[in-house]
């Protein structure tokens, strides 16, 4: 018999920040989602690029990927809490 774990923790909190994006070279709107045990995860509101730490995180190779990540972003900046 197979077990199967998927690990997905879910946040402790999600903040809203505003900083200057290094991809987009403007201030923009920052989804900040922070766990417990891992590094916080930043995504602009903007180009739906994310950080995990200080290191930007992987794009996935699929089509698409920056819109859906923009929509994700601009849902969690309407769930979250003022920074």
């Amino acid at each position: 018999m197979t077990t199967l774990h998927i690990h997905a923790p879910a946040p402790t909190e999600i903040l809203r920040k505003r900083k200057r994006c290094p991809t987009c070279k403007a201030v923009s709107r920052f989804v900040v989602v922070v766990f417990e045990w891992y590094d916080p995860e930043q995504i602009c509101c903007r180009c739906g690029e994310r950080w995990e730490g200080s290191e930007m995180a992987a794009r996935p190779f699929e089509r698409g990927w920056r819109k859906r990540s923009i929509a994700r972003a601009r849902q969690l900046w309407k769930e979250a809490r003022p920074r």
